[in-house]
């Protein structure tokens, strides 16, 4: 384009793609190991977090456990969040949870596969 018009195109002049690991392999968080880098939303990208789960009694809304992890979905910490639950509590007799706690595996750990003393259930 420069021979036909005699100017010089704008612009920066285009780099070679860098070879090697992607930023996500080499990037460590010097102040919090522990996080780790999940998805914030579909729209917002990543960020370094934590998942932190809250047991709630429904009729109160007292928080009655937490618990946090670094795993970047829910599906494994239903188990680890009912676990927290205070034993002042005493038993959960019935469990509310949203679709993203749901695998076959945390409902039959929750549900106790007939093991004494589980015997949550989930509505």
């Amino acid at each position: 384009k420069e021979e036909e018009t005699g100017k010089k195109p704008g612009g920066r002049t285009p780099k070679q793609p860098k070879t090697g690991p992607e930023n996500s392999d080499v990037q460590a968080n010097l102040t919090d190991p522990d996080t780790r880098i999940m998805r914030k939303n579909k729209r917002a990208g990543f960020t370094e977090s934590y998942n932190a789960q809250a047991a709630v009694e429904v009729e109160t809304m007292l928080i009655v456990g937490g618990e946090v992890s670094d795993a970047p979905n829910d599906k494994e910490q239903l188990e680890p969040a009912l676990n927290s639950v205070s034993p002042a509590v005493g038993s959960i007799g019935k469990v509310l949870a949203d679709s993203g706690y749901y695998s076959a595996k945390a409902v039959a750990k929750v549900e106790g596969n007939g093991e004494p003393g589980r015997s949550s259930t989930l509505a």
